[in-house]
């Protein structure tokens, strides 16, 4: 059962850290499959700030939830405080996405945000 939900914890924590990573690297890519708006359609004051500093800042936080799922199937004993601030990390990204009205109008990267929260708080 611990090592079913680590592996549950690791995809649904790497398909956020993935998708955040496109973003932010290869912007022209992650606008052909979906993940991000065209540059033309958003002010582009906020689409560097979209970008760059809130896609920096989740590829530099995000990576905290799948290594607690890594943690967990090996049985480290540490697995617990990674897994609080990583879910701790993916709450306060939920709020996040929910206060600034990313249901509402498409934002940066938003589908892959929604879709891990979503499932991180059933």
């Amino acid at each position: 059962m611990i090592t079913a939900f680590g592996t549950f914890v690791i995809i649904i924590g790497l398909i956020v850290f993935v998708g955040q990573f496109l973003c932010v690297v290869w912007p022209n890519a992650a606008t052909k499959i979906g993940l991000n708006e065209p540059e033309g359609e958003i002010d582009p004051v906020l689409s560097v700030i979209e970008t760059k500093a809130n896609g920096l800042s989740d590829i530099l936080l995000t990576w905290i939830l799948p290594l607690s799922g890594l943690l967990m199937i090996i049985g480290n004993s540490s697995w617990p405080y990674f897994a609080l601030v990583g879910g701790g990390i993916y709450l306060l990204r939920l709020t996040y996405s929910f206060h600034k009205g990313v249901p509402k109008s498409k934002g940066h990267c938003s589908w892959v945000s929604l879709f891990s929260h979503s499932c991180l708080c059933l």
